[in-house]
């Protein structure tokens, strides 16, 4: 069992949850009732493991496209550390966060520091996994456009990556996106595709991207504009020592705590101090319910200005089609907006025009808005 680090503050009561590790579940088509859980599991098994991310920021989208074929061996000695009731498909998910599959967040409900995430490979002894080459991989995006009843399609070429040496642990090739300035869409339907090798037929994988976060909100003060962009936006003020109320569009309005793990879906905020505490950084944890408080715990006593990025973390599950046999996939989409703070210390906050108040309900609490329909 993980020991998850002590938090900086516990959340609000409607936050809490339990300390066991998050494992997000599958929210898309399922894998086929024929492809039961394997306790035996040996190299013959594939699955594809994809990390997309895409970050808005200071004006600016980045983005990074990350596919691995993982074929994992020596699996008896993980299956006793995750258990015995665990699924091939969830020792495939602790096989990729050895090889950077998963991003590390602490269990719902807690604020950790950054620096207490870290994983290393020991953690997971007797694993030997070997990304496969599937031959050449595209990445294809199809989404509305605006005005017009055909869809617009974007294609991409991923790029095949010599894995580093961990050890004895890892080997094999990596697909990854040529450069960070290559537009991803969301929200907008995705598809991968592996034209094949000696070892493995050619393959489709489909998922649909969510949207990323959108109508912020940040200690009652809205943080983007009607179209979700927040460039050339003054920082938001927050005090020192404060909480800070946050809010966004939900796409599960009402999820709670306990719905997580059905949801399929999670927010995560990094929260950075700046200027002599620049090193001080925490990541926190909540259902996708649309609101969320962070304790002042996570701005240095010292702060002057900071960077609060906000992630919608999702994980689609689905199936590698057109190959012989049924191999499972997963897609991870890492989409964030990042807003600039101005912290003060012993006077009330207060933010320069554009921005404007958030509404707030007849109880006082912030609406970010409305989920979409």
């Amino acid at each position: 069992m993980h020991s998850w680090p002590r938090a900086v503050g516990r959340l609000p009561r409607a936050f809490a949850l339990s300390l066991a590790p998050v494992v997000l579940a599958a929210c898309a088509e399922d894998a086929p009732d024929d492809a039961s859980p394997d306790d035996d599991l040996d190299k013959s098994a594939l699955h594809g493991w994809v990390v997309i991310e895409r970050a808005e920021g200071d004006g600016r989208v980045r983005t990074s496209v990350s596919a691995k074929f993982l074929q994992v061996g020596r699996v008896g000695s993980l299956q006793s550390e995750i258990g015995e009731r665990d699924s091939s498909s969830q020792t495939f998910a602790t096989a990729a966060s050895l090889v950077g599959g998963r991003v590390n967040v602490p269990a719902v409900g807690d604020c950790v520091p950054l620096g207490s995430l870290e994983e290393t490979a020991s953690e997971h002894p007797g694993v030997s996994i070997d990304l496969v080459d599937v031959g050449d991989v595209t990445l294809q995006i199809q989404e509305p456009d605006a005005g017009h009843a055909e869809e617009r399609t974007t294609r991409l070429s991923l790029s095949p990556r010599a894995f580093p040496d961990i050890g004895d642990l890892v080997s094999g090739v990596f697909y990854t996106s040529p450069d960070a300035s290559v537009g991803l869409p969301v929200p907008a339907e995705y598809e991968i595709g592996g034209t094949g090798s000696t070892s493995v037929d050619a393959f489709l994988i489909d998922v649909r991207a969510p949207e990323a976060p959108r109508n912020l909100v940040v200690a009652g003060v809205l943080a983007d504009d009607e179209e979700g962009a927040s460039a050339g936006l003054p920082p938001i003020t927050v005090a020192s020592g404060a909480d800070i109320e946050i809010g966004w569009r939900s796409l599960q309005p009402g999820v709670s705590s306990q719905d997580v793990s059905s949801a399929g879906g999670l927010i995560f905020v990094d929260v950075r101090s700046e200027g002599d505490a620049d090193s001080f950084a925490h990541r926190c944890t909540f259902p996708d319910g649309g609101a969320a408080v962070l304790p002042s715990g996570v701005l240095h006593p010292r702060a002057t200005a900071a960077s609060l990025t906000i992630h919608r973390l999702a994980e689609r599950s689905s199936t590698m089609r057109g190959m012989e046999d049924a191999h499972g996939a997963t897609v991870v989409f890492d989409l964030s907006r990042t807003v600039r703070l101005d912290v003060t210390h012993g006077a009330a906050p207060h933010s320069a025009a554009p921005h404007s108040a958030a509404p707030r309900d007849a109880a006082g609490a912030i609406v970010a808005s409305d989920a979409q329909p």
